[in-house]
């Protein structure tokens, strides 16, 4: 994508994560930013 995100686009994420949807996500680093960083320091 290589372009920041619009911040519904975050909260759409945080929305998943509040959710019981996201009851079987354990553990995970999730990257939100879009491509514009290539690596994790």
């Amino acid at each position: 994508m290589k372009r920041l995100l619009r911040p519904e686009e975050i909260a759409n994420l945080v929305t998943y994560l509040c959710s019981e949807q996201s009851s079987g996500t354990t553990g995970a680093a999730l990257r939100v930013e879009g491509g514009i960083i290539n690596t994790i320091a």
